[in-house]
């Protein structure tokens, strides 16, 4: 979904193309603010810690089906 604002309007409210918005509906009309940017999260494992000591056998690597040449695109 998309909210179209005009160019004066917009440099009144310092947004840009593609800012993100919040709209709040009050009795009063519409309210329109600018998200700030989310910081992103720093997740507690690297991809090197989740995968380290992987194994065929601990990934169940023995479960997958074999593809059919169709299922691949052949």
């Amino acid at each position: 979904m998309g909210i179209r604002i005009t160019r004066p309007i917009g440099h009144l409210a310092r947004l840009g193309k593609g800012d993100k918005v919040a709209i709040e509906v009050t009795e009063e009309g519409l309210l329109i603010t600018r998200k700030e940017a989310e910081k992103p999260s720093r997740l507690p494992y690297t991809e090197a810690d989740l995968i380290a000591g992987m194994t065929p056998e601990k990934a169940h690597a023995d479960e997958l089906p074999t593809l059919l040449g169709h299922e691949l695109g052949e």
